[in-house]
C-alpha cells in the first residue's frame, strides 16, 4: 500500500497531540517537505482526537517491535576500542501506525572516557538525522578510544528481543536496564525504556518545575512558550533543549544520562522507577557519564564534554529590566528615572523586538533609538543596554540576502528555502 504525503502528516500530527510535543510547527519544520495539505490534516486531526484520549498516546509500541535479532558482532576482542552489534527484525508488525519499522539496526559500544560509556542505536541501511560531531555541538574533542577491557562499564547488548543493560565495574550497579520495556525503532516514532537505580532524578529542561522529577511527562521541544509552567503532565516546553539527566544510583554515586538528539520528544518518569525516551525522528545516541557520591563530580565531566562556560563580563552579574513593549528611548528615560526615584538598584536594561525596524533582525529604529542620544543616557547613568536578537529572517532585505548568499537556511525537500512564520511574518 502506498502512503501518501497527507498520510504521513497525519501520523505526524497524532503523535504531537498524544505525545504533546510536536505542534504543527514542529512537523513544519522537521519534516518540512510534509509541510502540503497542512490544514487539510489538521481538519483529519479533529476527528481523530477522539480515538487518541486520553493526553499519553494509547497505541503504545507493541512488545513485537523489540523483536530483533543478533545476527553479527564486531570487534568483541578485549583490546578493540567498540564493539558493533547487527541486529535484525523478526516481528511480524512492519509498521507502528503508518511509521514503516526499521528492520536492520546497529548498536555501537565506545568508551571514550575513563568514565563514559556511548551506545549509539542507529539505522544500517539509511542515513539518518544525527547530531553532527563538530563544533558548536557536543562531541568527545580528545577521545582516549580506551579498550573494551578498560571501559568504566560492562555493556550487556541481547537480541530475540532487544535489551540493553549497562553495569558499573567499579561497583557492580546496574544503572540502565531496558529488559521488559517498550522498544520501537520506526521512520518517525523512536521508543526506549529502562528502568533506573532509584527515583532520584534531576534535570532534562528546560523547565520552571520542582528540583526532583516527580512521575509524569517532560516534553522537551524548544517552542518559546512562556506562559506554559513546566509540569509533569507532558506539553510544557520553553527555549532550551537539553535531555540529560542526573540519576544517583543505590549505591548512592551520581552518573548522567545524555541523548544526543534533537527532536522534539517526551520524557516519561515512571514509578517503579524507570525512565522511557519517546522521539520523534533521528537516532538513539546517548551517552553515560558516570560520578561518584557529589553530584558536581560527574556534572565537571558533562561540562568539559559540551564545553565550558564562557567567562562573563562584571556588569553582567548585576540587576536587570527586561520586558516586551519599550518603544523608543523615552521608555528608557521613564525606566531609569522610576528606578532611581524608588532607590531599586538597576545595571543592565535590555530591549526586546521594539527596538527593529519591523521587527526584522540585524536592523535598528534610529528615529525611535537615536543612537547619540542612547548613548549619551547609558553614559551618564551608568547603565548596559542589551538588545536581543530574535531567530526569524524576515523574507526580504539584506538579512534574507546574505544569508541566501552564505546558503545558511533551512531548505525544503525540492531545494527552495523553506518559510515558517514569526514576528516579522513570512
Amino acid at each position: 500500500m502506498t502512503v501518501s504525503k497527507l498520510e504521513k502528516l497525519i501520523f505526524l500530527l497524532v503523535c504531537s497531540y498524544c505525545l504533546l510535543s510536536v505542534s504543527t510547527l514542529a512537523v513544519e519544520y522537521k519534516y518540512a517537505d510534509l509541510s502540503e495539505g497542512l490544514a487539510e490534516a489538521n481538519a483529519k486531526l479533529e476527528e481523530l482526537r477522539a480515538i487518541h484520549q486520553p493526553r499519553m498516546l494509547q497505541q503504545v509500541p507493541s512488545r513485537e517491535l523489540s523483536n530483533y535479532k543478533i545476527i553479527d558482532t564486531k570487534g568483541t576482542d578485549d583490546d578493540d576500542d567498540s564493539i558493533l552489534y547487527l541486529l535484525q527484525y523478526y516481528g511480524e508488525e512492519d509498521t507502528f501506525g503508518i511509521s514503516k519499522v526499521i528492520t536492520k539496526i546497529g548498536v555501537q559500544v565506545t568508551f571514550d572516557k575513563e568514565y563514559s560509556v556511548r551506545v549509539k542505536i542507529y539505522d544500517v541501511s539509511t542515513q539518518r538525522w544525527e547530531i553532527p560531531e563538530t563544533f558548536p555541538f557536543p562531541y568527545f574533542k580528545d577521545s582516549e578510544k580506551l579498550s573494551v577491557s578498560k571501559g568504566c562499564c560492562e555493556v550487556i547488548v541481547e537480541g530475540e528481543p532487544f535489551s540493553l543493560i549497562i553495569k558499573r565495574k567499579d561497583t557492580h550497579q546496574v544503572i540502565f536496564d531496558t529488559k521488559g520495556k517498550q522498544f520501537a525503532f520506526s521512520d518517525y516514532y523512536l521508543e526506549l525504556g529502562a528502568k533506573v537505580p532509584t527515583p532520584n532524578i534531576y534535570g532534562y529542561g528546560e523547565r520552571y518545575y520542582d528540583f526532583k522529577l516527580r512521575p509524569g511527562v517532560y516534553t522537551i521541544w524548544a517552542r518559546d512558550e512562556p506562559k506554559v509552567l513546566q509540569s509533569p503532565r507532558g506539553g510544557g516546553h520553553v527555549y532550551g533543549h537539553q535531555p540529560v539527566g542526573l540519576i544517583r544510583d543505590g549505591n548512592k554515586d551520581y552518573f548522567i544520562v545524555f541523548l544526543r538528539n534533537s527532536n522534539a520528544m517526551d520524557i516519561v518518569i515512571g514509578e517503579e522507577p524507570s525512565i522511557t525516551f519517546k522521539v520523534v525522528g533521528g537516532i538513539f545516541d546517548f551517552v553515560f557519564f558516570l560520578g561518584d557520591k557529589r553530584p558536581d563530580t560527574v556534572i565537571k565531566r558533562y561540562h568539559d564534554y559540551i564545553g565550558h562556560f564562557v567567562m562573563m563580563p562584571f556588569w553582567s552579574m548585576g540587576l536587570h529590566q527586561s520586558r516586551w513593549g519599550y518603544n523608543d528611548i523615552g521608555a528608557f528615560e521613564r525606566i531609569i528615572r522610576k528606578y532611581n526615584e524608588y532607590d531599586i538598584p538597576l545595571d543592565v536594561i535590555w530591549s526586546d523586538i521594539d527596538y527593529m525596524v519591523e521587527k526584522e533582525d540585524f536592523t535598528m529604529n534610529t528615529r525611535a533609538f537615536p543612537p547619540k542620544k542612547l548613548t549619551e543616557l547609558l553614559t551618564s547613568t551608568g547603565k548596559r543596554w542589551v538588545p536581543i536578537i530574535d531567530a526569524g529572517i524576515k523574507n526580504r532585505g539584506r538579512a534574507k540576502d546574505v544569508g541566501v548568499k552564505m546558503d545558511i537556511f533551512m531548505k525544503k525537500k525540492n531545494g527552495g528555502i523553506f518559510t515558517g512564520r514569526v514576528w516579522p511574518g513570512d
